[in-house]
């Protein structure tokens, strides 16, 4: 390993120049990206990373044969020898000092909270409360990289960037080697595709982006002139271009290969590349992560510190074509980007403005920086016989077309930022609860209430958390009796279905006996209010929208059948027709829709069985049977509609299913808690979370009798889910779900008679102290993703 490092080592030194080309553009952003797109498609993007390298090494080629031959740099040059060259030079560098400043903080907040994570791999007892060690670790950070800054020059520069370098590649190309991915998946990658799933064609452009970065040309010249290379050099410039390119593919296909190789393989996926943490460790064990950590920091710390002189340099670079790291104004500026630097670990979060900013820099500065070398590249009287030949001058020109595309893609971008922000606070988030106010199971003292009421509707916006605009519609008729999922949003958010499962016994109050109501309630505009109710089969419990808002599937428990119903946007409900499916006391619960709206899961309560069955032509035919646990209660497909999983109420266990389009198999079994009431996946699909009761609604002198009740947190790993937390909760929680940005899971106490919000983070269900209370004890909670 020593002399792997050390070979290594005179490489770069041997490189120059080239080195900053790494710090510019595999900073933990690229990581992140990197990461991202092994864990979610492996290797099918190799592709696009090598042809945005070879982009750059056709960019660092014109940019430094410029410099090397007329004796100019970037900004300088443009200055002086193009039309209106001065207006243009001062856009490069206000546009590259932007973006550049704007990443900054989002670099030394990822850099230090992943030196912190890597410490609490090992130190356990370490706070989880990460805001204050983040922050003492960010400054700490800028602290050394100053004065890193203030002592050097060019030659000690490069040298502690070779040595950042250095750590992060041995880092992740280590990292790699533990999780390799199979060979033929690697050589498969360089094959051009494009995966067929949304936001697949943006990744591609963002890719381009992200090793495509403007100051690594704009910056090469000055570099290369503070280096003292010149006409003799042209070679050796070429080589070093070609030497920095090549290892920011190594470097940045390590990191996607570690991914795919760790993660992608067994059906993970990560959206923050501090995810990895607690995806990657139970995978390849802590030294593999903390490996991994290091690697990270390094990458961070590559790109803070060429970035933290990026303003001076290119200041400087304007007035005099010169590398001065030895003025005033070069370390007044290093110490407000340093200051900058500490944005976001102060705040905690990245402020609106800084992200607005970067979107803004990306939109004009490349194709900008491109379009300037191009032009000082073919510029006769610099250039002499040097001017770029065909070849690079078609490489430069494809290049430019593909800035064109990212820039077409930033200001669309751009142009939706504030959408989400105006739906945000126009468009609610609709978290429904419906109360039982007739019956109760409390202490296991099961009866009707003397002053029995039909029910009630809770609504919430959930868009945020806390909730807001809280609103309670009384009498309707809603019931205990039966599976957490007696209600539904329409995906529009403009109403609910909720099914009446039972009602008091008109000829004996003091019992209840099956409904066949279905209301339908709308939830906006306006105050929430019943505009239709539908008689269905006998005792309508479990029930469900489509993805697309058309169509309803009712399970009516006693009857043995399923409805289907018709939806209009407004709410206006149809029954279609209705399935006899099972004998009544096979107790159907629940009937789900698979994502596409084709395939449905019927649970038999009774039977032990799931009908996996398809709905084509709103006609219902049964495909298979399929035996599960101990009383199959709740059904829920996953987002991609490969697997489903089911709620074994009795038998204190998860079926999960693999999906094809004629059959449905049970791949798994796992053992989870007393009666396993609810279950819900997160729209993302990595999570589920599992309500068990523990028998808290019996009476307190049963044997079987539990103080408290579990909440189950599961991590999606290959084909499976693994426990990953539980918490204990108080009194009978009925239902646990997901807030529409899975964030939040939300747990409904029947006894309490409140909804608790609890925050999903770094794989762990933690306490918020917020609470919601509600009329009436909580029979099933629903939101619509």
């Amino acid at each position: 390993m020593k002399q792997v490092a050390g070979k290594l080592v005179k490489l770069l030194l041997a490189v120059g120049p080239g080195i900053f080309a790494i710090g510019y553009t595999v900073g933990t952003g690229s990581v992140t990206a990197m990461a991202k797109a092994g864990s979610q498609f492996g290797m099918k993007l190799l592709w696009v990373l090598a042809l945005s390298c070879i982009f750059s090494w056709v960019l660092m080629e014109a940019a430094g044969r410029f410099a090397l031959v007329s004796g100019e740099t970037a900004v300088n040059g443009c200055r002086k020898h193009l039309p209106g060259g001065k207006g243009l030079a001062l856009l490069m560098v206000i546009g590259v000092v932007t973006g550049q400043w704007c990443c900054l903080s989002g670099l030394v907040g990822l850099s230090s909270s992943a030196l912190y994570e890597g410490l609490r791999l090992f130190i356990p007892s370490l706070t989880e409360n990460t805001y204050w060690p983040v922050l003492g670790i960010a400054a700490t950070l800028m602290v050394l990289m100053y004065a890193l800054l203030w002592h050097g020059g060019y030659s000690f520069f490069e040298k502690i960037l070779v040595i950042f370098v250095t750590i992060l590649g041995l880092s992740f190309i280590v990292s790699m080697f533990v999780v390799l991915p199979p060979a033929g998946e690697i050589a498969g990658g360089l094959v051009p595709r494009i995966p067929n799933v949304p936001g697949a064609a943006l990744m591609v452009a963002a890719f381009v982006g992200t090793t495509m970065a403007a100051p690594t040309f704009v910056v090469r010249p000055l570099l290369l002139k503070a280096k003292g290379w010149g006409r003799d050099d042209v070679k050796q410039q070429s080589v070093d271009a070609f030497a920095g390119a090549f290892l920011m593919f190594i470097v940045s296909g390590a990191v996607m290969a570690c991914a795919a190789g760790a993660l992608f393989s067994r059906g993970l996926e990560v959206n923050h590349v501090l995810d990895m943490v607690h995806t990657l460790e139970p995978v390849a064990g802590k030294y593999a992560v903390s490996l991994f950590l290091v690697g990270t920091l390094s990458a961070g710390l590559s790109s803070v510190f060429p970035i933290c002189m990026v303003a001076p340099l290119l200041i400087s670079d304007y007035r005099k074509g010169e590398f001065d790291s030895r003025s005033k104004l070069f370390r007044i500026l290093c110490a407000v980007a340093c200051l900058i630097g500490l944005t976001i670990p102060i705040l905690g979060a990245n402020p609106i403005a800084a992200q607005i900013a970067t979107q803004v820099s990306q939109v004009f500065i490349l194709p900008l920086v491109i379009a300037v070398l191009f032009v000082l590249a073919n510029k006769r009287d610099l250039m002499g016989s040097h001017r770029a030949g065909p070849l690079l001058n078609t490489g430069m020109i494809v290049a430019f077309a593909f800035s064109l595309v990212m820039s077409f893609l930033a200001v669309k971008g751009l142009i939706g930022f504030f959408k989400p922000l105006e739906n945000a606070s126009t468009e609610p988030k609709w978290m429904v609860c419906v109360t039982d106010q007739r019956y109760t199971q409390v202490d296991g003292d099961e009866h009707v209430y003397e002053d029995a009421q039909a029910g009630a509707l809770v609504t919430m916006d959930v868009s945020s958390v806390p909730p807001k605009s809280f609103q309670t519609l009384e009498n309707v008729p809603a019931s205990l009796i039966g599976p957490p999922v007696s209600v539904a949003v329409a995906p529009n958010q403009k109403f609910a279905l909720v099914t009446g499962a039972m009602k008091v016994n008109p000829e004996n109050s003091a019992e209840q006996i099956p409904d066949t109501v279905l209301s339908v309630v709308r939830l906006m505009p306006g105050a929430p209010e019943i505009i239709q109710q539908i008689e269905l089969g006998l005792q309508p419990s479990g029930v469900e929208i489509s993805r697309d808002g058309t169509r309803a599937l009712v399970a009516n428990r006693a009857a043995g059948s399923v409805s289907l119903l018709s939806l209009t946007p407004a709410g206006q409900a149809e029954l279609l027709d209705t399935f006899a499916v099972a004998p009544p006391e096979s107790s159907v619960s629940h009937a789900a829709f698979s994502p596409d709206g084709t395939r449905v899961l019927v649970t038999l309560n009774k039977a032990g069985k799931v009908l996996f069955c398809s709905l084509e032509n709103d006609q219902m035919k049964v495909l298979q049977q399929v035996t599960c646990g101990d009383g199959p209660y709740c059904a829920e497909f996953a987002p991609d509609g490969k697997s489903a999983v089911i709620g074994n109420v009795y038998g204190g266990t998860l079926s999960l299913l693999k999906i094809s389009d004629q059959t449905a198999d049970v791949v798994d079994t796992i053992p989870v808690g007393i009666l396993a009431e609810g279950i819900d996946i997160s729209p993302d699909g990595l999570w589920l979370v599992v309500n068990c009761l523990e028998n808290t609604n019996m009476t307190s002198d049963n044997p079987a009798h539990r103080e408290s009740a579990m909440v189950v947190l599961f991590q999606k790993q290959g084909a499976t889910f693994v426990t990953m937390d539980s918490i204990r909760v108080d009194g009978i929680p009925q239902a646990a779900v997901f807030t529409p940005d899975g964030q939040y899971v939300a747990v409904a106490s029947n006894e309490k008679q409140a909804i608790r919000f609890y925050k999903l983070e770094t794989a762990q269900l933690k306490e918020t102290n917020i609470e919601v209370s509600t009329s009436g004890g909580p029979a099933a909670v629903r939101v619509s993703m």
